[in-house]
């Protein structure tokens, strides 16, 4: 397909800061779970015809669960990172997400994750 005519993503990499561990059932429900508390996120923020010019996608969740990444279209990339910062609950869990890079491809963000992973 030509360039022109395929749609643009953006890679948001976030941190997750929670006061106390909590549990996701497993990597793909977890995964699952943020994705829908990011649409919901979303629809109460713009709405459910704008959420169509975002489309979040949940590609990483590591698995100390500390940084996650997400996949949103580009016109939507700053309405999704308002978003991200917003999320206050995750499970009857306390959590907050804190937007750190977005680049335009996940193999930048992946790298960079690993980089604020080794200073910590």
């Amino acid at each position: 397909m030509k360039s022109i005519l395929r749609e643009k993503y953006r890679y948001i990499l976030f941190e997750i800061i929670v006061e106390e561990e909590f549990g996701l059932d497993g990597l793909d429900s977890g995964i699952k779970k943020f994705e829908n508390a990011l649409r919901e996120s979303l629809i109460k923020l713009v709405g459910e015809i704008d959420l169509s010019y975002i489309t979040p996608r949940m590609m990483v969740l590591d698995e100390k669960k500390e940084f996650g990444i997400v996949r949103v279209l580009r016109e939507g990339e700053k309405e999704a990172r308002r978003t991200i910062s917003l999320i206050t609950r995750l499970n009857n869990n306390k959590i907050h997400l804190k937007p750190i890079f977005v680049s335009g491809t996940i193999k930048k963000c992946k790298t960079k994750m690993q980089t604020r992973r080794s200073k910590a």
